[in-house]
């Protein structure tokens, strides 16, 4: 249980330190991507997202649990291509699920990743951080970026960024923190909550 915990913790700070770095959600969910950011590499678009986490947290943003919500939910949310995530989430299962099953998964994994963000950016000490090069896979055209964020007493997380260019332009759709996938998590974490409820289709 505290090995999970641990996990649960380091996976949410990094969603929570630079999450908004990546590209838009697509339109429906928390509005359509900015039109300059589709124009962008994604690299850019990680370093003009740094910015906006840093002076948040520079301006002592993270001391104040409502206005922390509203940046994850206005600032951080609409990075992510959750409807993307839930499908890898559900697996083999997502081709069985019905309409409604899928609509209730992707809404389940969207409230535990805007919480985590949440909780781990609330009190979050501002630090600093350093860009890696990037990495592209020649076959699926994936691209990750990888920072090194470090807390003021010199702790450093390495954060690694999994982006796929959709229509709307590059989304995220996995977070690495030291090695650790949240993606790969929150499918496990489903999966066995779907057995336990003897419902394996159902989230």
């Amino acid at each position: 249980m505290m090995r999970s915990t641990a996990r649960v913790a380091v996976i949410g700070l990094a969603l929570g330190l630079v999450a908004p770095t990546l590209q838009a959600q697509p339109p429906g969910y928390y509005g359509p991507p900015p039109a300059r950011q589709q124009a962008e590499g994604p690299a850019a678009i990680l370093s003009e997202g740094i910015g906006k986490v840093t002076a948040f947290l520079s301006q002592g943003g993270s001391r104040d649990p409502d206005a922390v919500e509203a940046f994850v939910r206005s600032e951080v949310a609409p990075y992510f291509d959750f409807a993307y995530m839930a499908r890898f989430v559900a697996g083999p299962r997502y081709r069985y699920m019905s309409a409604e099953e899928r609509k209730q998964m992707e809404k389940a994994l969207v409230g535990m990743f805007l919480g985590a963000m949440a909780e781990k950016l609330s009190g979050y000490p501002y630090g600093h951080v350093r860009y890696l090069p990037q990495r592209r896979d020649p076959r699926s055209g994936e691209v990750v970026l990888g920072i090194q964020a470090y807390q003021p007493n010199g702790l450093m997380t390495q954060l690694d960024f999994r982006l796929y260019r959709s229509p709307q332009g590059w989304k995220v759709f996995d977070v690495k923190a030291n090695g650790q996938s949240a993606l790969v998590y929150y499918r496990q974490y489903f999966s066995r909550s779907a057995q336990r409820q003897g419902r394996p289709q159902r989230y």
